[in-house]
Order: C-alpha cells, then structure tokens, then sequence
C-alpha cells in the first residue's frame, strides 16, 4: 500500500510539474517567472551534473541535442550541440579558457569581450613560456580587432619579452614606442639588431598608392632590390635629392638618367642621351682610382647581347699618358652648320703649341718638332689628308702586327701588314682584278696581277704578262739561275730500254722537218717563246743521245782499228 502511495504521489508530482512551476531548496517562494524548474542551493549547495571521462562521453550513442555532462579528466563542461561536443562556460556561443579547436560562428565574434570603463584592459593575455600572449587567425577576416572608442584611447597594446612596446595604435601606428607621431612609427632605439625585417618566401614587395591607386613599389626580385613606378604610372620618375636644389638625382620613364636637374622642369635629357649632368663648378664628371693602381682610372664603352658582352672602346688615364682605343672605327664629326675651323685639336702647353689638329673636312696635321711653331693650320695644306712633320729620323712608328687599310668608295681594296718579320703591301681579296703596282719617276715600272703574274718593264706580247709567272720586258743580269727540275731528267736516255734513233733516222727527220726530233721549231720559239727549264731538259736529252752516238763510233773505230793491225801484221 505505501508503494502505491509512493507512485501516486509521484505522478501527482509529475501532472503539478508538468502545468506549474516547481522550486526545490532556499526559501519557499514562488519560482521566477521564467523558469519551470528553479534549484535554490542557497550558499553551500549546488547542482551536480553527470560525470565521467572525456572518451566516456565520446563513446556514449546517440547523444541527444543539449546533453550536458562534465568531464572529470578535463574538468570542462561538455554541451552537445548537432553532431559535435563543446566546452561550454556558461551559455551560447560562449567557451571556457583554454580552448583549442574550431568553433563555427560565421556571423558573430566567437569571443568577444567589452570593457564600459575608462581606463580598463578588455583583454590582457600573458605568456610565460615561449607561445604566445595573444594570437588570433582567421581566413578572411580579422584575427583580433581592439577598438578604442576615444581618441586618448588605445585600441591595442602589445610588449615583447624585452618589455617595450611591440605595437600601439591611436588612429596611428607606433612599434617601439607609445607616442607615435605618424601614421606608422617605428622606435628602434631599445632593439638590438636589424630594426625592420621584412621576410617573404616569394617577392616581398612594399607598395606605394595614392587616392588608391599604385604609383610606385620597391620589392626583392630573386638576389635584385627593385625600386620603381608601377607600369600604370608610365611617367613616373625614381628621384633623389639632398638638401639644396642642385642636388637632383633621378630616372625617368624612359630609362634616362640626369643628375643636378630639377625633375619639375625636365623634359628629356639633351641630345637624347641616356645620361646627363649638369654642374656649375666645370668639372662634370671624375674617375678616381687608389693611387697604387698602375692602370689608372677608365671609361669603357660596351655592348651587351644577353649575357655577352663587347667592348667597343675605352678611355684610361695612367701618371704618364691618356689611352683611348677603339675595337672598330674611330671617328670625330663636326656639326653640321657654322663656321667651325676645327674640329680636333690637341695642344700641347709645355711645347706652348698646337701639335695636331684635325679639321671638318677631314684634313689631319699632326707636329712634333717645336721649331714648327704654334701656327699649325691643316687648311694650309689643301691637297693633302695627312700631314706629318717629323720631330727626329722617324715619322710614323707601329708597333705590333699593324695593319694599314686601303679604301675605295667604301670598299677595301689594298693594305699594308706586318705580320711577325714579314712586311705585306697589297690588294685585298675582294679586290680581284685589282694589281700590286710600283711606280718610280712618275712612271709605273713593275706589276703583281690578282693571279700571281709578275712583269717587269712593261708589256710582253699581247697581254700585260702573258702566260708567264715572270716577265720582263728588258735585259736581265744574273750571276746564277736555279732552275727545278719539272718532269723526269733526260737519263732515262741511257736505260736499256730507250729506243735511241740511228744516225740515218736522225738524218732522216732533220731533212723532213728542218729541226731536232723533240725540238721546237724556230716559228714556235720565234712567237711562243720557250720554257727555259724544259729547253735545258731537251737539250740535256741530246747531249746525252749524241753522247751514245760517240761511244757507238769510238766502238767501231777499235774495231776497225783491230783490224788493220791484222791486215798489217800480214803483209810484212
């Protein structure tokens, strides 16, 4: 019976709960207005959740929607919202400290804490290890965000272990330092070491904008500090400038460089240079070299094709003279207009005169000697190109394989060349009908033609030279020839093999033709001339064959010889 009693109370308990509400524990008083049940602990009672280890409750199937249970291993509040187990301190979005992981708020601060205080910290964050103070990430949009609604007001405040100040904001930036003065003030007074790093695994860039739009960038390209205007700000110049107005120092657009010029007003650097200077001091430009460098200071003119470079020439200063040198032609031009009488001049002021002068129309006098005088003019000289008054025994001097090239109408035609001991005077290849003339008292006296030909005197038959590699028109006096040999010397004649004609064949062939066999005729010899090597071999030939002829003879005299002896013996 008391069990029934028990069960009827309790479903009368159930059916009251269900349509009133309940207050268990404190003082009796009705329960507040919002909620059914309202446990009162008073000051030493509180509510006890379920409790167990964190991977009981993840093992737990099918955990209803706002199943709260406490871990006892982690001492945290779990809340089962969906499909996911939370830390929960209090309720909503809220979570208790520390926490780590993702929590889903897509359009509300997932922790947000405001300070209505006027000289308050809404958030503080300290870190006695090596992690961090406070740290906030986010994919799109703000890590942490800190807000001073007064403009005395700091909207975040960060130190670093050294104890300075790592970031201050007042409506301007201050790292280092809680005053700043600008928009962003770095303070590197206190910092040991670099005072800005910027450190990028691609192309740190710093960008420069005005009313928002690029203007200019500086950026580490690979090992290369680029320091230029974007490419929508084409007219952009790279300027620097020291305290006083001349000195300017920029590149424009184009790639030209001025220096001393005030970029308001520039409009192009003059002649289209790509390097101007200006200076009101008369010295425009210096080199400077130590001075134990023996080779002195030098300007050098290149070429540049990819990664090939050429020198055209150069200009070097040592103690004891100026080189300039040029790889292809050199040339001086004068202007166009006016009346210029000189367009080169180099004056010599120990000699206190001009040593050489080079005028606008090419004309080149150069002096040596100090008797000459000072009035060194080349237009006294009207027919002559080069002018050359020697100072001693020598005019000219070269050193080395010198080459001297002759032009004509743009085109090589001759040169002189020394070339190791040997001296070349001649016409180029390209220069085929061209010929090797000397000339004595106004006469041409010898000929090289483009094959080799050599005449001496003038011509010879027909044609200037003829068939011959040498001919001379004249006597020729010699103390000796050599004469090589071509073809096989005429002992063959005295192999056994050789047919040697009889006396009566010779006769034969003489009263038929009127001349030696292998021979020439006179008509031949008289227009042709003859080889005088291959007349001498011929020759050779019939000394040799009448030489066979004598011994055949002297033979037949013995014998007959022999014979009258016997006939003599007989007789007495």
């Amino acid at each position: 019976m008391k069990k029934q009693s028990t069960i009827l109370i309790c479903m009368m308990l159930l059916f009251f709960c269900s349509n009133a509400q309940v207050k268990i524990g404190g003082t009796p008083v009705a329960p507040v207005p919002s909620a059914v049940l309202e446990l009162d602990g008073g000051t030493t009672r509180g509510l006890l959740l379920p409790r167990m280890r964190k991977m009981d409750i993840d093992a737990i199937q099918n955990p209803a929607e706002g199943l709260i249970i406490y871990a006892t291993d982690l001492q945290v509040i779990f809340l089962r919202r969906g499909d996911t187990w939370i830390k929960l301190n209090g309720t909503g979005d809220a979570f208790s400290l520390p926490f780590f992981g993702l929590l889903n708020s897509p359009d509300a601060s997932v922790f947000h804490i405001a300070n209505s205080g006027n000289n308050g910290t809404s958030i503080s964050g300290q870190n006695l290890g090596n992690g961090y103070g406070v740290r906030g990430t986010t994919n799109t949009g703000i890590g942490i965000n800190g807000i001073s609604l007064n403009n005395a007001g700091i909207g975040g405040y960060f130190t670093n272990n050294e104890g300075g100040r790592s970031l201050v904001s007042l409506n301007k930036t201050g790292i280092g330092t809680s005053l700043p003065e600008g928009i962003l003030h770095i303070n590197g007074v206190n910092t040991a070491g670099n005072t800005v790093i910027i450190d990028d695994e691609d192309e740190t860039t710093i960008q420069f904008r005005l009313v928002g739009n690029n203007k200019s960038y500086i950026k580490q390209d690979g090992n290369n500090l680029l320091f230029r205007p974007n490419g929508d700000n084409s007219s952009g110049k790279v300027v620097m400038q020291s305290y006083n107005d001349g000195g300017w120092m920029f590149l424009d657009a184009a790639g030209d460089v001025s220096l001393g010029i005030n970029p308001s007003g520039f409009t192009g650097t003059p002649l289209g240079s790509r390097m101007n200077i200006r200076d009101n001091n008369g010295v425009n430009l210096t080199l400077d070299a130590p001075s134990d460098n023996v080779a002195g200071p030098s300007l050098h003119f290149i070429s540049k094709t990819g990664n090939i470079t050429g020198e055209l020439a150069y200009l070097k200063a040592t103690n004891s003279m100026l080189k300039m040198r040029g790889n292809g032609l050199m040339s001086f031009d004068a202007k166009s207009s006016g009346n210029h009488n000189e367009l080169f001049n180099w004056h010599n002021e120990w000699l206190g005169a001009n040593v050489m002068l080079l005028d606008p129309i090419g004309r080149l006098s150069v002096r040596t000697s100090l008797s000459i005088g000072s009035n060194l003019d080349p237009a006294n000289k009207a027919s002559a190109a080069l002018e050359i008054a020697p100072f001693g025994s020598e005019a000219i001097r070269i050193y080395g394989d010198a080459i001297v090239n002759f032009y004509n109408g743009g085109a090589s035609k001759g040169f002189i060349n020394q070339q190791d001991n040997d001296l070349k005077i001649g016409t180029v290849a390209t220069n085929d009908p061209g010929r090797f003339i000397v000339r004595t008292n106004g006469l041409d006296r010898l000929w090289v033609d483009s094959v080799g030909y050599v005449t001496i005197g003038g011509k010879i038959g027909p044609t200037l030279n003829g068939p011959y590699r040498l001919a001379v028109r004249g006597k020729i006096a010699a103390t000796d020839f050599n004469v090589v040999a071509s073809g096989s010397w005429p002992d063959y004649v005295f192999d056994p093999s050789y047919k040697l004609r009889s006396l009566e064949e010779t006769e034969a062939f003489i009263n038929e033709h009127k001349h030696l066999p292998n021979i020439p005729p006179a008509a031949v010899v008289d227009k042709e001339g003859f080889a005088l090597g291959d007349m001498q071999k011929r020759m050779m030939e019939k000394i040799e064959e009448l030489t066979l002829y004598l011994i055949e003879a002297n033979k037949a005299i013995q014998r007959q010889q022999i014979e009258i002896d016997l006939l003599k013996s007989k007789l007495k």
